[in-house]
């Protein structure tokens, strides 16, 4: 059984609290109801005009649930913001590498021309080297 939190002051929609200055006490609270899985989103994370760093937060939550004694699944979802495939392995167990995908064409043609467009940059970098690498080497 999985619940989600968010390492910010509120949940992403605002209707309930976040987990930011309680990562400690909501831990023992989710391994005292039996949680297996924690999902914990990256939103309202500015706090007194100051943005939250995400290796910290989830790092900090990472250490309250495996203080409770109890294995639990700890999903990041900071959105890839920081590269967290970089850093995510040290404190999670799975972590999100893009924003939200919403069930829209317009938001799936969005990700569509961004992938397309993404390719086609490296696919000419790529080229470029080659090239370069060919005539002036």
């Amino acid at each position: 059984m999985g619940l989600y939190t968010d390492s910010g002051l509120l949940t992403c929609t605002a209707a309930g609290p976040g987990s930011y200055g309680h990562y400690a006490q909501d831990a023992k609270t989710f391994a005292s109801w039996g949680m297996d899985y924690v999902k914990m989103d990256w939103c309202y994370t500015v706090v007194d005009d100051v943005q939250l760093d995400p290796r910290i937060a989830y790092h900090n939550m990472s250490i309250a649930l495996n203080n409770t004694g109890r294995p639990i699944f700890f999903n990041l979802c900071e959105q890839g913001i920081l590269s967290p495939w970089e850093w995510g392995p040290s404190c999670g167990n799975s972590w999100r590498t893009g924003a939200d995908h919403h069930d829209t064409w317009d938001v799936s043609l969005l990700y569509y021309f961004l992938s397309f467009v993404s390719f086609s940059l490296a696919f000419l970098f790529f080229i470029s080297f080659v090239f370069f690498s060919f005539f002036f080497s």
